[in-house]
């Protein structure tokens, strides 16, 4: 055992040095989120299944910055894609003309026209296979978390097939000011960019008010949760991370850290004359789907209020049976009991299971009553609420 525990200690820190967590085995109990296809449904997708890219989801970004990864593409607006009747491809481009070389590519996004809070969401693809390309399907903050911009609104690597591996992960605050963690959270999906370039594959995660589950194919790859944190840590992990809505991001990038070294290698020659050779690579898109989890599947439980008592003061005591897997309690009290007179509402935390409500008036009889909800998918789901019970406010 103590063996084990050694072994165990030592993967564990190869881990940390390298930013990587890799989750299996009785790590997996710590997931939450179902994940049959059958507790969802399909809130919005992009199918690519026209000739032409929909400007009413998608705009393209251009421009011939290096942007975070010190790249070497100039983006343009429409001239590096095309489409398959199924497929929305990325075509990264190399054209050399009189001995001059140039680079391009293309970047789509949903900013400011499609933006999305906690759901599942999936990007079906297969990578480019070409020697120094990076290609990518993610998710940034909208500016709504936090208005300094990347990296303190968020960033989630939904797929990122690099020079180096295949990992899914995030940004933020607090991940960034670790220097060991690479300025990243990762999680190894288990493929090579060979394999994602050979086939498709479905990256995923399930991104509730509570933590954030990465998926390759199905399968479960890791598990971000900062629930066991507080103060400023949890405030750089999460708070104005990734409590707010998220925009997409489709790109293939060409040189620079991600991609690595460019060279023709295993680059498709398009073009080839005296005065002009064209290199291109694909990175196709099967689809972007986002889902939300289906009410029957999303149910609370109602609340069962075990006691009201007045205790010293003005005050009454709510205790209740916990309800699991909720985001708050919500109290509604008042003077008569269809909760009209002098009503007031206190919110309370899902790790409590009582409560003191202060400041009541003496001689007067309170009806209480409770509830739980939990928000998925940016919607409010409460459960009913509990027996109503009374209270006479001693003198």
């Amino acid at each position: 055992m103590k063996r084990r525990k050694k072994i165990m200690a030592v993967v564990l820190s190869i881990a940390v040095i390298f930013g990587t967590i890799i989750w299996q085995g009785k790590g997996d109990s710590r997931v939450l989120a179902n994940t049959s296809s059958d507790a969802w449904e399909l809130v919005w997708s992009d199918e690519f299944n026209d000739m032409s890219l929909n400007m009413d989801y998608w705009s393209y970004e251009t421009s011939s910055m290096v942007w975070g990864s010190m790249e070497t593409q100039y983006y343009t607006a429409g001239d590096n894609v095309k489409f398959d009747g199924n497929n929305l491809i990325i075509i990264p481009r190399r054209t050399i003309k009189n001995e001059k070389s140039s680079w391009t590519s293309a970047r789509i996004t949903t900013k400011k026209k499609k933006t999305f809070q906690y759901g599942k969401i999936e990007i079906r693809a297969k990578a480019a296979k070409g020697q120094g390309i990076c290609s990518s399907g993610w998710m940034l903050g909208d500016g709504s978390g936090d208005t300094r911009g990347w990296p303190y609104d968020g960033e989630i690597d939904i797929m990122e097939v690099m020079y180096t591996g295949v990992p899914q992960g995030l940004h933020c605050e607090y991940w960034n000011n670790q220097s060991w963690s690479h300025g990243c959270k990762n999680y190894y999906t288990g493929l090579t960019p060979k394999e994602c370039a050979e086939d498709f594959h479905t990256y995923g995660i399930i991104w509730t008010d509570k933590y954030i589950q990465f998926t390759t194919d199905g399968k479960i790859k890791g598990f971000y949760a900062p629930s066991n944190y507080s103060g400023s840590d949890y405030e750089q992990m999460w708070k104005g991370e990734f409590d707010h809505p998220f925009f997409f991001i489709l790109n293939c990038a060409i040189g620079g850290n991600a991609a690595g070294p460019v060279s023709e290698k295993d680059w498709t020659l398009v073009t080839d004359t005296a005065t002009k050779k064209v290199y291109e690579d694909y990175f196709y898109i099967d689809y972007v789907r986002v889902y939300r989890q289906k009410e029957k599947e999303n149910k609370i439980s109602k609340v069962s209020l075990k006691s009201a008592r007045n205790i010293k003061g003005k005050r009454v005591k709510l205790t209740w049976k916990k309800v699991k897997n909720i985001s708050t309690y919500e109290i509604i009290y008042a003077s008569n009991k269809k909760f009209t007179k002098n009503k007031k509402t206190v919110k309370v935390k899902s790790s409590k299971n009582s409560k003191i409500i202060t400041r009541l008036k003496k001689k007067k009889t309170y009806y209480f009553k409770v509830r739980a909800y939990r928000i998925t998918s940016g919607k409010k789901v409460s459960g009913a609420w509990s027996k109503i019970k009374s209270v006479k406010i001693k003198k």
